[in-house]
C-alpha cells in the first residue's frame, strides 16, 4: 500500500467577501447618514444664525433710533423753551411739562457766567464750559445712567438748564424680551483710559458701573462694546464682559459717543439644534438597521459562487492540480475559475522543476558568500558592520587584529565599547560617536586628516584612522551601518617628520636671514649709493621681509600642527578687541584707499578665550580682504551677539573666490586660481592657520565667495566657558 500524503490546510482567512461587503455597505450608508446629516445641521445652523444676527442688528439699530429721537426731541424742546424771570414762572413751566408727560425734574436758569438766577424742582450744577449753543451732558448714578441735563442759551443772553430723567424710557430700552432670559442691551462709555460699562447684568445685587479696566487693551483684544465706543459697528459672535460665548451687535450713540451693544447666549439662541441632531441620530440609527439587513442578504447571494470557488481551490497541492469548471454563473466568477485552472496547470509544470533550480540558485549563492568573504578577510581596511541600535553584528579580520578583539568577544556588543574612537587622545562621547551620527542622521560620516581620529585597542595602543561610516538603507528605512577604517600610523609619522622638519628648517633659516635684513638696513642708511644701487636694495629688503613673513607662517603652521601653541583661556572683552582690531583695519585700508565699516554691538561681550590667537585671525582675515580688494572696494566688519555664540563677519566686495576652490580654501598652502594671478607672493598658509586656531578656540569659520563679487568669513565663537589648555612654556 503505498504512502498516502497527507494535504495541508491553506492559512486561515483573516475576513470573507461576504464580511467585507457588508462591511463597506454599513460604512457607505454610515458615510452617506452621517454627511447628510451634519449637513443639515450645519446648513440649519447657518441659517439660526442669519436670523439671530439680522434679530441683532435691527435691535440694536431700533434701541439706537429710540435714544437718538428721545434725545433730539428734548433737545428741541429746551431750544424752544421760553425762560421766565423768576422761579415761580419755572415752577408754572415745569408743572406743565410734567402734565404732558414729559419726564422733566428741575429747571435752572443761569447767567453767562454760570450765576444761579432762577430754579425749581431737582438742582442743576451750572456747566463748566461757556454755552455757545444747546448742549446735552448725561448723568449717571451708583445705578448706571439714570438721565441728562440740556443747557441751552436763551434771547436775554442767559443760558436755560432742563434735567430730565430716563427711567421710565431706560425699562424700554433695556428690556428684550423677544432675545429670551440671556438678551442683554449694554451701554459704556470711556472715561479717560478707563471702560466703563453703564448697565449690567453681572451681579444682581450690585447694579452700580462696571469698570471693564483699560479702553485701550480692551480695544485691542476685541471687546464688542469697546468696538461700539470707537466708533465700529458690526454682528458677529463673539466673548462678552463676563467671558460667555454670545451672538452680538454693536454700534456707536453718536449723540452721546456713547457704545451700544444687544447680544444673546449663544446656548440660548441655538437650543433648538439640540433637539433636531437627537432625531437625526434617532433615524440614521433606523437606516443604518434597515441596510444591515438587506446588505447582508445581497451579500449572500453575491458571494456564493466565490465560496464555492474557494473551498475548491483550497484543496489544490502536489497531489491535487487538477480544477474542475463547475461555475456557470457567466460573470467575473466564472472568468475567474477558468484563469485558476489554467494557473493549476502552469503551477504543476513549475513545481516539478522548482527543486533543481533551488539547488542550482543555492549554489550560486555559496559561490557568491565565499568571494564575499574572501574580499572581507584579505582587504587591509578594517569593516565592522551594526544594526540600527549600534550593536555590531560582524567584523572582517583586519579590524579584529585592529582592536586586538576576538570574534567572539566583539559581536553583539555595543560599538563604542569596543571602537574606542579618539579625538586628539580625548574619547568621544556616546553623541559624537562616528556611528551613532551616522545612524541618528542617516547620513554618511567621513573623517578628514584634519581631525586626527585614534582608535584605543584592548591592548590600550592608540591606532591612529582615517573612517568612514555609511548608514544602511532599505528604502527610507534605516537597518543598520558599515564602518571602514585605515590605520595611517605611517601617514601620521611622516607629517610629523615634516612638521619636524620645517620647525628645524625655519629655525636654522632665521639667523642668516637676520644678518642678511642688519646687513640690508645698513646698506639703506648708506648715502652715496647710486639709484639703480638704491633699487636694488629695496628689493632686496621686500624680498628678505617676504622670506620673513614666509618662515613666520611655516612656524606658525609647524606649531600648531604639533600641538607646540594651544589657547591660553583668559576674559577677553570682545567689544573692545574688535574696536583695536577695526583701527588696524582702517589703517590697512587707508593705504590702497579702501573704505571701511565696523559695526560693533553697544554692550560689553565677555568671552572665555585667547586674544592674542584672535588677534592673528583677525589680521589675516583683514589682509586678504584688503589684498584683493582693488582702490575704491569696501571692506566691513559686523559683530553679531547671539544667545550661546558670538557671530565675526569680514567682508569684502574685491575679485571674489571661483566656486570650484571654494572647497580646498582652507587647505595647507592653497590658493585659489585668481588669487595667483592677482598676487604672486601669497603663501598659502594665512587661511590654513585662521581655521586651525578657530578651531582650537572651540569655534569655526566659513567662507561666501562670489567671483568677481566679493567674499564673506564667518567666525563663529562659542560664549560658553570652555576650560583650555594653558600654553606650554618653551624650554
Amino acid at each position: 500500500m503505498g504512502k498516502q500524503t497527507q494535504k495541508k490546510a491553506g492559512p486561515p482567512m483573516r475576513t470573507t467577501i461576504l464580511r467585507r461587503t457588508v462591511e463597506q455597505s454599513l460604512i457607505l450608508t454610515t458615510l452617506t447618514a452621517v454627511i447628510l446629516s451634519l449637513s443639515a445641521y450645519y446648513t440649519t445652523t447657518n441659517l439660526i444664525e442669519q436670523r439671530v444676527f439680522a434679530q441683532l442688528s435691527s435691535l440694536v439699530g431700533t434701541k439706537e433710533e429710540l435714544i437718538a429721537r428721545r434725545l433730539d426731541a428734548d433737545r428741541k424742546r429746551t431750544a424752544l423753551f421760553v425762560s421766565g424771570s423768576s422761579s415761580a414762572d419755572l415752577r408754572i413751566k415745569l408743572e406743565a411739562m410734567q402734565k404732558e408727560g414729559v419726564p422733566a425734574l428741575g429747571i435752572t436758569l443761569f447767567s453767562r457766567t454760570g450765576r444761579t438766577i432762577a430754579q425749581t424742582g431737582v438742582r442743576i450744577d451750572a456747566s463748566q464750559s461757556e454755552i455757545h449753543a444747546t448742549t446735552l451732558i448725561p448723568s449717571t448714578n451708583n445705578e448706571g445712567w439714570d438721565g441728562y441735563t440740556i443747557f441751552s442759551p436763551t434771547k436775554e443772553s442767559n443760558v436755560i438748564a432742563i434735567r430730565y430723567s430716563l427711567r421710565e424710557f431706560l425699562t424700554a430700552i433695556f428690556a428684550v424680551p423677544t432675545l429670551g432670559e440671556t438678551g442683554e442691551v449694554l451701554l459704556a462709555k470711556q472715561d479717560k483710559d478707563e471702560l466703563i460699562l453703564l448697565n449690567h447684568a453681572y451681579d444682581e445685587s450690585r447694579r452700580s458701573p462696571l469698570s471693564l479696566g483699560s479702553f485701550t487693551n480692551q480695544l485691542s483684544e476685541g471687546l464688542p462694546i469697546a468696538e461700539a465706543v470707537a466708533k465700529r459697528e458690526d454682528v458677529r459672535r463673539d466673548v462678552d464682559y463676563a467671558g460667555q460665548n454670545v451672538y452680538v451687535a454693536f454700534r456707536q450713540i453718536p449723540t452721546l459717543g456713547w457704545g451700544l451693544a444687544v447680544k444673546v447666549h449663544r446656548k440660548e439662541a441655538m437650543q433648538g439644534m439640540m433637539t433636531m441632531a437627537i432625531e437625526m441620530i434617532i433615524k440614521s440609527l433606523l437606516l443604518l438597521i434597515v441596510s444591515s439587513y438587506f446588505a447582508i442578504l445581497l451579500a449572500r447571494r453575491l458571494t456564493a459562487p466565490l465560496r464555492h470557488l474557494t473551498k475548491k481551490m483550497r484543496q489544490l497541492g502536489p497531489d491535487n492540480w487538477s480544477l474542475g469548471r463547475t461555475t456557470k454563473s457567466g460573470d467575473e466568477v466564472e472568468v475567474l475559475e477558468r484563469i485558476a485552472a489554467g494557473m493549476a496547470k502552469r503551477l504543476k509544470q513549475i513545481y516539478d522543476h522548482l527543486e533543481e533550480e533551488i539547488e542550482e540558485r543555492t549554489e550560486d549563492l555559496k559561490q557568491e558568500y565565499l568571494k564575499s568573504n574572501s574580499i572581507l578577510e584579505t582587504i587591509d581596511q578594517g569593516i565592522i558592520t551594526i544594526s540600527k541600535d549600534g550593536i555590531i553584528t560582524d567584523a572582517n579580520p583586519a579590524a579584529l587584529s585592529a582592536l586586538k578583539c576576538q570574534g567572539e568577544a566583539c559581536v553583539s556588543r555595543n560599538i563604542e565599547d569596543i571602537l574606542d574612537v579618539r579625538l586628539h587622545q580625548k574619547r568621544l562621547p556616546k553623541t559624537k560617536h562616528p556611528a551613532r551620527l551616522a545612524l541618528s542622521k542617516k547620513q554618511t560620516v567621513r573623517s578628514t586628516p584634519e581631525m586626527r581620529y585614534s582608535i584605543m585597542n584592548s591592548d590600550n595602543i592608540l591606532v591612529p584612522v582615517l573612517m568612514v561610516t555609511k548608514p544602511l538603507m532599505e528604502g527610507k528605512k534605516l537597518i543598520g551601518a558599515i564602518i571602514v577604517f585605515q590605520d595611517v600610523t605611517e601617514e601620521r609619522r611622516v607629517d610629523y617628520l615634516k612638521s619636524e622638519f620645517i620647525s628645524l628648517a625655519s629655525h636654522q633659516l632665521r639667523t642668516p636671514l637676520s644678518s642678511l635684513q642688519w646687513y640690508i638696513e645698513l646698506l639703506n642708511d648708506e648715502k652715496k649709493l647710486k639709484k639703480d644701487q638704491q633699487e636694488y636694495v629695496v628689493e632686496m629688503d621686500i624680498a628678505a621681509k617676504r622670506m620673513s613673513t614666509l618662515i613666520d607662517s611655516l612656524l606658525h603652521a609647524a606649531r600648531l600642527e604639533g600641538g607646540d601653541i594651544t589657547p591660553h583661556a583668559h576674559t577677553v572683552e570682545l567689544t573692545s578687541l574688535m574696536a583695536d582690531l577695526g583701527a588696524e583695519l582702517r589703517s590697512m585700508a587707508k593705504e590702497k584707499k579702501i573704505s571701511t565699516s565696523i559695526d560693533i554691538p553697544k554692550e560689553k561681550i565677555h568671552l572665555e578665550t585667547d586674544s592674542v590667537l584672535l588677534h592673528v585671525t583677525f589680521k589675516n582675515l583683514f589682509s586678504n580682504a584688503v589684498k584683493y580688494t582693488p582702490a575704491g572696494g569696501q571692506v566691513g566688519v559686523i559683530v553679531k551677539h547671539g544667545a550661546n555664540h558670538v557671530e565675526i563677519g569680514v567682508s569684502d566686495n574685491g575679485i571674489g573666490i571661483p566656486k570650484k576652490d571654494q572647497k580646498r580654501l582652507f587647505q595647507h598652502l592653497f590658493r585659489a586660481d585668481n588669487v595667483r594671478k592677482l598676487d604672486t607672493n601669497g603663501n598659502g598658509l594665512g587661511l590654513y592657520i585662521s581655521k586651525m586656531i578657530i578651531g582650537s578656540l572651540g569655534g569655526s569659520i566659513i567662507a561666501k565667495s562670489t567671483e568677481g563679487k566679493g567674499s564673506t568669513f564667518i567666525v563663529k565663537l562659542p560664549i560658553k566657558k570652555k576650560k583650555v589648555a594653558k600654553r606650554k612654556k618653551k624650554k
